[in-house]
């Protein structure tokens, strides 16, 4: 007779050896139950991840290798998901938005630190309108105008700050002075393993956070107190309009903090990524008659308004095709509430959607020689060229989700890089640049800066 102990043990092999067989079947592909094929190296549980980890461009070449699709199946992280990989499949699940039969899907610990009150979380469709509307008053086009100047210093952090926080020094200073406590808290976003026991970057965030939330609290209070009493006499910033212009309706102390922490977030870190591929590209990528198109452009250029900057087409396309190769937001999770039919392939409620905006701005069959960085790709096209990359050219996300910040970034982007290249030689260094492909695809540059040398 087996003894207690031996039973439990034939019972777990028994058990592990069926989970293993079940993620090979998986794996092979046996397993398939919405239509679309597996991705090769399917191994079990860990499936993709290695190609994953190693950014947009290895991981297209293992979603290509499918050959046409509209979708396909890969686990990463241990995580079951279908990748949309065709502009049709992008179309049909980036435009739904809150509310709709998907919904996004946050990472661990993601509510708390991000708060779910946020514009980048809330499936309120009500809410989500009035957020989108409220805070994207504070970095309107207007806005953007009349402030252009003030931009030309500082960059990335304490724009997005000047810009929430407007004139008021002493607001502007406080929050300024807490950029760290601000690192703290992006740090712990990354932070989806380490148990809390353990006192990891998680755990240092949420202390941070309580931190910040106590000084955006007291700022509420003062900038609110003293609309009460009528003796505001500064021009209006974004605060004011977040405050004040929701048709009479006051947003809550914790639906504003929640979203000037993600604004903050959003229109620090990615900014800040995508000036160092800029750098990168244009020291150790960029081809030298491509560099001197640019030079010549931004040498005959008049700085000094927006209007300006903007119509500058080889910086255009220079930015243009770094967020394309290089894009700091790289895609985002969502998850079927209902039953639901992509393409003709019938997915079950709860499947989980990743669309990956890097990765398809690696299509070759939108972008010839995707691998190949060039700023011709965006130069003198057509309304027909451009339409192709409808639903493939996504740097800055698609549909409701699409980041709000998005014409923020690409001048303050585009206002580094002139400054840099007006005033300064940027050339390769000895040593190679850095690769970050997690959790942003982001290029540390090494590279030398000399100033240029009047004449």
């Amino acid at each position: 007779m087996l003894h207690t102990s031996s039973i439990v043990g034939l019972t777990a092999a028994v058990t592990a050896l069926g989970l293993i067989v079940n993620a090979i079947f998986k794996s092979t592909g046996l397993n398939k139950k919405n239509g679309f094929p597996n991705a090769p190296w399917n191994w079990p549980i860990i499936g993709q991840t290695f190609w994953f980890f190693q950014g947009t461009g290895p991981f297209a070449h293992i979603l290509r290798s499918r050959g046409n699709t509209d979708a396909i199946n890969c686990t990463v992280l241990g995580i079951d998901q279908l990748f949309m990989v065709s502009p049709e499949a992008m179309k049909w699940a980036g435009m739904k938005g809150p509310g709709s039969a998907i919904s996004s899907l946050l990472l661990p610990r993601w509510d708390r630190l991000v708060g779910m009150k946020s514009l980048a979380i809330t499936e309120d469709p009500q809410m989500h309108k009035q957020l989108r509307h409220v805070f994207g008053l504070s970095i309107s086009k207007d806005t953007l105008e009349r402030r252009l100047n003030h931009m030309l210093w500082p960059f990335t952090f304490n724009a997005i700050i000047f810009f929430i926080f407007g004139s008021r020094a002493k607001d502007v200073e406080i929050v300024q002075a807490n950029m760290d406590n601000f690192q703290v808290w992006m740090a712990g976003l990354s932070d989806i393993f380490i148990p809390e026991f353990m006192k990891g970057p998680y755990c240092k965030a949420m202390a941070a956070k309580k931190k910040l939330t106590k000084i955006l609290l007291d700022i509420l209070k003062e900038r609110r107190d003293g609309m009460a009493a009528d003796n505001d006499e500064q021009e209006p910033d974004g605060l004011n309009k977040i405050l004040f212009s929701n048709g009479g309706e006051a947003l809550t102390d914790e639906v504003v903090i929640d979203n000037i922490a993600v604004m903050i977030f959003a229109g620090h870190e990615t900014s800040t990524s995508t000036i160092s591929s800029c750098i990168h590209f244009w020291a150790n990528v960029m081809a030298s008659d491509e560099k001197d198109l640019l030079n010549q452009e931004i040498e005959n250029a008049n700085e000094g308004t927006m209007a300006e900057l903007l119509a500058l087409p080889v910086l255009d396309a220079f930015v243009k095709e770094v967020l394309r190769i290089a894009t700091p937001a790289t895609g985002m999770l969502r998850k079927l509430n209902q039953d639901a039919e992509l393409c003709g392939h019938k997915l079950s409620a709860g499947t989980i959607l990743t669309l990956p905006y890097g990765t398809l701005m690696y299509n070759p069959d939108v972008f010839e020689n995707p691998h190949t960085f060039t700023v011709h790709r965006f130069l003198n096209k057509s309304a027909q060229d451009l339409k192709k990359h409808a639903y493939s050219y996504l740097p800055f996300g698609i549909g409701p989700r699409q980041c709000i910040g998005m014409n923020l970034a690409r001048l303050e982007i585009k206002i580094f890089m002139f400054e840099l290249l007006k005033s300064y030689v940027v050339i390769k260094s000895n040593k190679p640049s850095k690769f970050v492909g997690w959790p942003s695809l982001v290029f540390k540059p090494s590279v030398k800066i000399l100033p240029i040398k009047e004449q």
